[in-house]
């Protein structure tokens, strides 16, 4: 069978009537766009128009589903919904179009796409709440500033006091319910004051250089680093995150036992490695590297693509590369190994 087709609508200027602070500039209208392409997910899936319809076996009646790409936590440029230049709005989709066996079910096909698309795209577009619509922009905005705020400060990352940085599972990125909120004066660390949606708000200051998060098991430090990680993009209002922000050209690293690695001067970490030639190592390649040299090919590659701040975790980290730092090994005792 072939593949759900893929349609869009476009909604014009005048009949999308959009407030003008969503489209204000580029960043508002990445915004517009992302809660867009969310409202008409939640509609799809309010109506069931997103459930595939089967009966009987290879001849029987099936098809009929609307989808657009299943949003994150994370508000990003989309191609699945864009609020244009002009103010129109463009949604883009895919529509199974319904059929028994080879032959179309032309009746249910125009059921679909000239009852349920336009329904559908109304719910999202044109019936929509402009309070909530602006709220999401403005949170954005809001979260932009706070990251734009962090050079001038001399920091690389902020974490705001009441950010919900714990998540409800590995598989579910929303907050964790009744999660204890972040509070920057329990961990003694540096505590600073950022502007964020005109309120002077304070928390966690990482400044430049290098910084450490120790602690003893389960006491959140991986669940700091997470957030850190992902702090380069705005959260939907609600997230929890909003407050925690982080250099843009921020990367996280670790090892990757297994990786494939093509040509990565790892030589400023490791100097020789048995079976292979003397300085072998300004350009490594494997199939299958080891977890010291897949994280010291990870660091090369993450500053040759221009990241500024690098981000470690001791548990994903390759301890016999890490403690080939000095600093690592004054911090840990070679009898603590």
């Amino acid at each position: 069978f072939a593949p759900p087709t893929r349609c869009r609508v476009v909604i014009a200027a005048a009949a999308a009537a959009l407030p003008p602070l969503t489209v204000a500039d580029r960043a508002s209208r990445v915004a517009t766009g992302d809660w867009l392409a969310r409202k008409f997910f939640d509609a799809c899936r309010a109506a069931g128009d997103d459930q595939r319809t089967e009966t009987g076996g290879w001849g029987g009646k099936k098809g009929g589903e609307i989808r657009i790409a299943v949003p994150s936590q994370f508000v990003l440029e989309r191609t699945s919904a864009a609020a244009r230049d002009d103010g129109a709005i463009e949604l883009r989709f895919t529509v199974a179009l319904p059929a028994s066996g080879r032959s179309i079910e032309g009746r249910w096909c125009a059921r679909v796409l000239c009852d349920r698309v336009p329904a559908l795209a109304a719910a999202a577009a044109i019936q929509r709440d402009d309070a909530l619509l602006e709220a999401h922009v403005r949170s954005v905005a809001a979260q932009r500033a706070l990251r734009a705020q962090l050079a001038a400060a001399g920091l690389v990352a902020f974490v705001g006091d009441g950010a919900v940085l714990a998540r409800r599972a590995g598989n579910d990125d929303r907050p964790m319910a009744n999660a204890r909120a972040f509070d920057a004066t329990a961990c003694g660390a540096r505590r600073v004051a950022l502007d964020y949606g005109g309120v002077r708000t304070n928390g966690l200051g990482l400044p430049t250089g290098i910084s450490l998060i120790c602690g003893g098991g389960f006491h959140g430090k991986s669940t700091l680093l997470q957030a850190l990680q992902v702090g380069c993009y705005d959260k939907v209002p609600g997230d929890g995150r909003e407050l925690c922000v982080c250099d843009a050209d921020a990367v996280k690293v670790r090892a990757e036992d297994g990786r494939s690695c093509g040509g990565v001067d790892i030589s400023p970490f490791i100097g020789d490695l048995p079976l292979r030639p003397p300085g072998s190592t300004k350009s490594f390649s494997s199939p299958d590297a080891s977890g010291s040299t897949s994280q010291a090919a990870a660091i090369v590659e993450a500053l040759e693509a221009g990241a500024s701040t690098l981000l470690f975790d001791e548990d994903t980290c390759a301890t016999n590369f890490m403690i080939r730092d000095g600093r690592m090994a004054r911090l840990v005792a070679s009898s603590a190994e």
